[in-house]
């Protein structure tokens, strides 16, 4: 067994993942309230996949990590509709299947039928179901604990929603998440820090991610190169040892 090949092969996998990661987090660089995954490496034994037997080795292995601590910066939109979430919690949305997904992107509108929608035309979600809001025009105000009031009568309330395992949400793509499984363990906020008004920035470092996205690629070329080397190696030592 060529243990350079094996290992090298893990590291490339690894690496390659890193890269996907990175352009993930650099392509919601201006989504609001969108936290970046981490990626850290750890070595496991070479011997959890070949056997006892195996060559001492250890295979680098990833695993991600989602952000949800810290704060997410604040900007100022001054439109009634847009909301930002102080913590870690999300809001939640219904698609045009039905499948409801969750988001901290808290850029909504009225659509022509009076519902609350985000960008995409997806419903937002209070704790009744979709929120119906009245025809324009009226005063409308959502208060710290995401209640909904509309000439001073409450209309409904925001559905916010926090995991015991926010890692095992499902990326969705858009900033949206899905925990169609219940791994993630959903449960309602009861105090909820909604800000009307504003939007929450992502927390994506540019310079951070342009900094892991050169480093990936030096290090998967330079175990390219060592691969080839070996390989070479490999087949120098049958050509001499068959003559």
């Amino acid at each position: 067994m060529n243990i350079g090949l094996h290992t090298g092969a893990y590291r490339l996998y690894s690496l390659e993942r890193y890269q996907q990661v990175l352009a993930t987090n650099l392509a919601n660089l201006t989504t609001p309230g969108y936290r970046p995954e981490t990626f850290v490496v750890e070595g496991k034994a070479l011997e959890a996949d070949m056997g006892a037997n195996a060559p001492q080795a250890l295979l680098p292995m990833h695993t991600l990590t989602r952000i949800t601590e810290g704060p997410s910066p604040m900007r100022a939109t001054g439109s009634p509709y847009d909301f930002a979430l102080e913590d870690g919690s999300f809001f939640a949305v219904q698609d045009g299947g039905g499948k409801t997904l969750y988001t901290r992107d808290g850029e909504f509108h009225i659509n022509a039928d009076g519902f609350l929608v985000n960008k995409f035309g997806y419903k937002v979600l209070g704790d009744g179901g979709p929120l119906e809001i009245p025809p324009d025009g009226a005063v409308f105000s959502v208060s710290r604990d995401g209640a909904i009031t509309v000439n001073d009568e409450l209309v409904g309330k925001l559905r916010v929603t926090d995991f015991k395992n926010p890692d095992a949400l499902l990326v969705q793509g858009g900033g949206f998440f899905s925990d169609a499984s219940g791994q993630a363990g959903a449960f309602p906020v009861e105090y909820p820090s909604v800000v009307q008004g504003s939007l929450a920035g992502s927390q994506v470092q540019p310079m951070q991610e342009m900094v892991g996205l050169i480093d990936a690629a030096r290090s998967y070329e330079l175990i390219q190169k060592l691969i080839e080397e070996g390989d070479q190696r490999a087949q120098q030592a049958i050509r001499t040892f068959s003559e």
